[in-house]
């Protein structure tokens, strides 16, 4: 969760955003590896299916956003602005006192990619999921208790997503006791009617708002972060092999593959919000 740091602590609950948005995860250390053995360095050759993407679905370069950070949090800030009259006490807010306390009982020394994966959900998604709910989907219930509509976690309905480590979704309305359920069908009742329904939709089709993929602590070396933005373009392994089209063996491979169509991008995403349209206190 990102901020510019424009949220004055008049209030508790104040104070509790600002440290939550000036806190940062502590960097963690690659596990050293057994004696002799040496870090690899390489990746999986191509499979059938990669081979065979249409041109459209190739990834062809990586577009860096230099404002990233800085759009991200204005938008947070004018959010934060926006709901702070009707924002939940601070009495069940994930406190930095309590973020101190978890963290320190955190392993910072991860062997691999998934427990990069283990350490951010119990860390930055369950300190932020709350906040980012309230201010995004329900910044006027202000009787929410803090409570989150967003999950994040590392199993789901991934079988469209299958180098996913990490998806953000919709709790279910099924989940829960019925006391759960009675206070999160309130809070979806107090959203606006547009976000409550692409909230509806979304939720009932268990579709993912986010998704995440881990890498090993060691791929975030400043040498590897430093060589991302010179890139350059992709040269991508497509299939040069004239009899492949010709072979039915590969029949039902080569459908799945046509069958794959290009998503649309969202017109506003999070880091282009026009944050002159939010509301102002």
């Amino acid at each position: 969760m990102a901020s510019s740091s424009t949220v004055e602590p008049f209030s508790e609950i104040r104070q509790e955003l600002e440290a939550l948005f000036s806190w940062n995860p502590p960097c963690l250390v690659p596990a050293p590896l057994p004696p002799g053995k040496k870090p690899s360095t390489s990746t999986r050759l191509p499979a059938f299916y990669d081979k065979h993407f249409s041109d459209d679905l190739i990834l062809r370069r990586v577009q860096r956003l230099p404002s990233l950070v800085q759009d991200l949090a204005k938008n947070v800030d004018n959010a934060t602005l926006a709901a702070l009259d009707t924002l939940p006490p601070v009495d069940d807010f994930i406190t930095a006192k309590q973020r101190k306390r978890d963290v320190a009982n955190l392993r910072s020394v991860v062997t691999d990619e998934k427990g990069v994966a283990d350490f951010y959900d119990k860390t930055t998604a369950r300190f932020c999921t709350p906040v980012a709910s309230t201010l995004a989907l329900h910044p006027k219930a202000s009787f929410s208790e803090w409570r989150s509509l967003l999950v994040w976690s590392q199993s789901g309905n991934t079988a469209g997503y299958a180098i996913a480590d990490g998806l953000l979704g919709f709790i279910s309305g099924e989940d829960g006791s019925e006391d759960d359920k009675s206070h999160r069908a309130l809070m979806v009742e107090a959203m606006e009617p547009q976000t409550r329904r692409l909230f509806g939709t979304l939720r009932e089709s268990s579709s993912p708002v986010g998704t995440w993929e881990m890498k090993n602590a060691a791929a975030g070396s400043n040498e590897v972060m430093i060589a991302v933005p010179k890139l350059g373009d992709f040269t991508w392994t497509s299939c040069t092999d004239a009899e492949c089209f010709k072979s039915s063996a590969r029949d039902r491979q080569r459908e799945i593959v046509a069958l794959v169509v290009v998503g649309h991008d969202a017109e506003d995403p999070p880091w282009n919000l026009d944050a002159r349209s939010s509301p102002q206190i």
